[in-house]
């Protein structure tokens, strides 16, 4: 396959699943609300599943661009620009986690989920402490949302499990670019 074609089927797939992840991330913000949940504005995190399967089946460096353009859809969707900065900074820490443990022999894409889920909500709290000038957050707040990563992070994980492994490799394994 051409190398044209090899980088077109590529940002096909990485389009394909940003647009996936952002109709998960639109439709998941509804359902949430049905739920009686201890803290205001958790998640599921199911559109990460877009990003753990990006960084398992395709480049680490692909995950970033899933998880950012899945972010900018949805927020420019439903979100004001607070709710972009706490998506991004979340979403920033959760695809770094996920891309420097994703190769790993010792994790599963299950620890992985988990670490990112955490690393997911720790950014969140980053932000929201700078935003709102109050670094209490990190000790009122994060504990029980690291406590509510670990169900997160373990239904991620074992939804992506069969995804990873049950996408055929020929529509997400590319030949590696030559080089120059």
């Amino acid at each position: 396959m051409s190398d044209r074609k090899t980088l077109l089927r590529r940002l096909t797939l990485i389009a394909a699943l940003s647009a996936l992840g952002a109709a998960v991330g639109a439709l998941e913000r509804p359902l949430m609300a049905l739920i009686p949940l201890p803290l205001p504005g958790f998640k599921l995190g199911l559109a990460n599943l877009t990003v753990l399967f990006t960084a398992y089946r395709l480049r680490r460096r692909d995950a970033f661009l899933v998880m950012g353009v899945r972010v900018a859809l949805v927020n420019l969707a439903f979100g004001t620009p607070v709710s972009l900065a706490l998506a991004l900074s979340g979403g920033l820490c959760s695809a770094a986690v996920t891309a420097a443990f994703c190769r790993s022999r010792t994790l599963s894409p299950v620890g992985v989920s988990c670490a990112a889920s955490a690393a997911h909500m720790a950014g969140q709290i980053a932000m929201a402490a700078v935003i709102l000038s109050t670094p209490a957050l990190f000790l009122t707040y994060l504990p029980w949302l690291l406590l509510l990563s670990i169900p997160t992070g373990l239904l991620n994980g074992a939804l992506s499990i069969p995804l990873i492994r049950r996408v055929p490799a020929r529509l997400t394994v590319f030949p590696a670019a030559p080089k120059p």
